[in-house]
């Protein structure tokens, strides 16, 4: 698994690449890998390239933004990180994500974050960087203190619906992540849990496991 670094406005009107030399250029499909593109498995290498508040490109200079700095209504570039992968990865699975919450510290700020291992956990909000974390799928809101988000105490009625409601999401950010190869997805705007939603999500899971092996 390796990772390359783009800076890129909301809608990837402009969009740039890190090389090896460590200029940068115009970066038309970032989910396709050059043989120029610069690359990294350490995650402390990406997140100290994301230090910096500007690039060069064509001997004019853009001004960059931290993520967790940007407005989403304003254009502005901002870091993003694309992962690349040699083989199809273990999928996600309700179980784990379930042990995940219940064993939650309530008492904390948590956030949920899916990895790119493929599993679910509960990290310290109050540590979370504003730079794109490469071993991140996609993260959740913030779970507030003594809400009751996570702990034993959330095994109730509810419970079921209240897991798929997660789970459904955190698949569906995987599949894109497998298939644009994206990073530290925003998991925000929830769809509803279906069975038959849920049967899709692993049918296509399928094709594209058919693709990584044709690889």
């Amino acid at each position: 698994m390796k990772f390359c670094l783009n800076v890129e406005d909301r809608y990837q009107k402009n969009s740039y690449r890190l090389q090896l030399d460590g200029s940068w250029q115009l970066c038309y499909n970032p989910a396709k890998l050059h043989s120029n593109d610069f690359t990294s498995s350490d995650r402390h290498i990406l997140l100290r390239l994301q230090s910096k508040n500007e690039i060069i490109f064509n001997k004019t200079t853009h001004k960059v933004n931290e993520v967790g700095l940007c407005c989403p209504y304003v254009e502005q570039l901002r870091y993003r990180i694309y992962c690349f992968r040699d083989s199809y990865p273990s999928p996600p699975t309700l179980n784990q994500l379930e042990k995940v919450l219940l064993s939650g510290d309530d008492s904390k700020l948590n956030m949920l974050v899916l990895k790119v291992d493929g599993n679910f956990t509960l990290i310290d909000a109050t540590l979370t960087s504003k730079k794109v974390d490469p071993f991140i799928v996609c993260r959740y809101e913030i779970f507030k203190r003594g809400n009751g988000y996570v702990g034993s105490t959330i095994r109730d009625e509810h419970f079921d619906d209240y897991i798929k409601k997660y789970f459904i999401n955190g698949i569906e950010s995987w599949k894109k992540h497998l298939v644009k190869h994206t990073i530290q997805q925003p998991c925000h705007d929830f769809e509803d849990y279906t069975h038959e939603r849920l049967s899709a999500i692993y049918d296509e899971l399928e094709q594209i496991k058919n693709i990584y092996c044709k690889k």
